[in-house]
């Protein structure tokens, strides 16, 4: 029970693939979503990282996308990520094993947040990432999601976001933005 960090990088510790993907247990793939994924890949074998969209769903019921709510808006930079214009959900990445694991994989001090942590260091690293907009896997919303607790939802973005300012080299283009950022996760908590 050491949260989703802890069993994600277990998982990774026994992959022996090239790619790896992420499937948290309340959330499900569309039949071909690997193939969809990995097709990416084969498009542009430069990519680290692909991700596509996800239907959100509350009970039993689907509602609007992931990128509905949070789109992704030009290319994966650690700029982008910063200022939230793109936005990675983890159910739908498929990712380089070899760059998540120079990257250092998951935080396990993190219970939320750990994939921005993640996506952060690998773009920090010069990963590139790419998505797409197809809808390839469902997220599901409910009470006792990790997110639903927003106090410590905010909390652990703010312990991510120092984090990653004491990572950043000066001068930085990123560096104004994670302040800003920084800020209003301490105004939000």
């Amino acid at each position: 029970n050491g949260g989703p960090s802890a069993a994600r990088n277990a998982g990774i510790a026994v992959a022996d693939g090239e790619f790896l993907a992420f499937l948290d247990a309340d959330d499900w793939w569309e039949p071909g979503y690997l193939q969809a994924q990995i097709g990416v890949f084969g498009q542009n074998p430069a990519l680290d990282l692909v991700y596509c969209d996800a239907r959100l769903v509350t009970g039993t019921v689907p509602g609007h996308t992931y990128m509905e709510s949070a789109p992704s808006d030009g290319p994966v930079t650690l700029e982008a990520l910063i200022d939230l214009r793109c936005n990675i959900p983890t159910t739908c990445v498929v990712a380089r094993r070899r760059t998540v694991i120079d990257a250092g994989q998951f935080d396990p001090t993190f219970r939320r947040c750990e994939d921005f942590d993640l996506w952060a260091r690998m773009a920090l690293r010069g990963a590139r990432m790419g998505y797409h907009r197809r809808v390839l896997a469902s997220h599901r919303i409910h009470a006792s999601s990790a997110v639903a607790d927003r106090v410590a939802m905010f909390r652990d973005q703010l312990s991510v976001y120092r984090k990653l300012s004491a990572l950043l080299p000066p001068g930085c283009r990123a560096v104004p933005l994670l302040a800003e950022q920084i800020r209003r996760a301490e105004a939000d908590l």
